[in-house]
Order: C-alpha cells, then structure tokens, then sequence
C-alpha cells in the first residue's frame, strides 16, 4: 500500500474519455493566499500515487473559476476516468517504507486520487491544497492535509506504515465506500518520527485552501 504522504502504487489507464460528466460532489472553497486576478483550480487524477503529483498531462476531471477573492466552486464527476492506483499489500512507497504492518480488507481495488491544481492568468501552473501548510513543514498536533478519492469498490486500509528515511509513521484507518471519498492526514505527535493517522471522514469547515511552497 502507498503512503498518503508520497506513496506510489500499480498504475492502471482507462481509455481517453469523451468528457467528464460533472454529476459528484460540488466543492466549494477559497485559497488563503490567492493575491486577486484571473485563474482556475484544475483537478487531475494523480497517476499511480497516493499523493498530488502536480502534473499537468494527467487527465482532467473537472476545473472551477477562481474569483479576485480566491473563492472557487466545481463539481467533480461522477464516475471519474483516469490513471488509477491499485491498492495492494505489496506496493513499493516513493520512500523506503515498511508497509508489512497494513491490513487491506480487498487487494487490487482502485483508487483514483484527485489532484488539485490552480492555473493562472499567465498560464503558470501550481499545486494547492486544503488543510494546514505548515503540516509537512512545523507542524502542530491537530494540523491535517485533506484529500478526495474515487475507489471503485469498498475497501479498507487498516494498520501502520514505517518510513524511517523521512521519518514518518503512517496510522491507517481508511473505510472507502465505492465512489468519492475524503480522508486526511493529521499530525499527531512528534518522537523520533513524525506520527500521522490517515482516516476517512468529513472535512471540517473551518479547513482552508492554499499553495504549498
């Protein structure tokens, strides 16, 4: 299984479509440090990762206009096509991780992860993302990084992920329904890693949208 924090897993494409129906859920936000002007949040799939890979040649899955204000709305499909992760016990991490500890209920379920990107006036191209920015950087106890997920079946991730070269300890308790989901990844506690638990759940209110540096 891949890491929520920089994971990769078994690639899969579903042919080109012929458009996005736009019928999932509606997404309504506003980026903190927006600085005013023209722009649009795109949503790619993440390829075979379980973490925004930022890139421009995924398959476009819905886009929003941005106000001067930063605010945004869009509508994810429905039943997205794209480059899907395949989750399984055996998945090599981006980072030298031990995933031995990790309970899957379904080995080979697919899980397109939605990556989430702003396009400016200019044409310029950055990632953004919903949660804390200092979470990967100082991060506090309670600091999260939000995600959307489509899994095409029910599944469940449950147990723990050890990355000693980073160092991270992942906690997983993720219960993906079929369809789109929304998990994230807190901070809990820092020892000689860094601890994160990774659960599914709703996205609190109060969680804003940003640039990572």
């Amino acid at each position: 299984m891949a890491s929520a924090c920089g994971g990769a897993g078994t690639g899969t494409t579903d042919p080109p479509p012929g458009g996005q129906p736009n019928d999932g859920p509606a997404l309504t936000g506003r980026i903190a440090d927006w600085v005013g002007g023209s722009g649009a949040v795109e949503v790619r799939d993440s390829g075979p990762f379980f973490f925004p890979t930022a890139s421009a040649t995924a398959s476009l899955l819905a886009s929003g206009v941005i106000a001067d204000d930063g605010s945004f709305d869009l509508t994810l499909p429905e039943e997205p096509t794209g480059t899907w992760a395949v989750v399984e016990p055996d998945t090599v991490s981006t980072f030298p991780c031990d995933a031995s500890g990790l309970d899957l209920s379904v080995a080979g379920a697919r899980v397109l992860l939605a990556d989430f990107g702003v396009r400016d006036g200019a044409g310029l191209a950055f990632g953004v993302q919903q949660g804390d920015s200092t979470l990967f950087v100082r991060p506090e106890p309670g600091d999260l990084w939000v995600f959307w997920a489509y899994a095409d079946r029910a599944v469940t991730v449950q147990g723990s992920e050890s990355c000693p070269a980073v160092p991270f300890v992942l906690e997983y308790d993720l219960v993906f329904e079929e369809g789109w989901n929304t998990f994230s990844a807190t901070f809990v506690s820092q020892t000689e890693a860094r601890n994160y638990l990774v659960t599914t759940g709703d996205v609190p209110d109060e969680v804003a949208w940003f640039q990572p540096q």
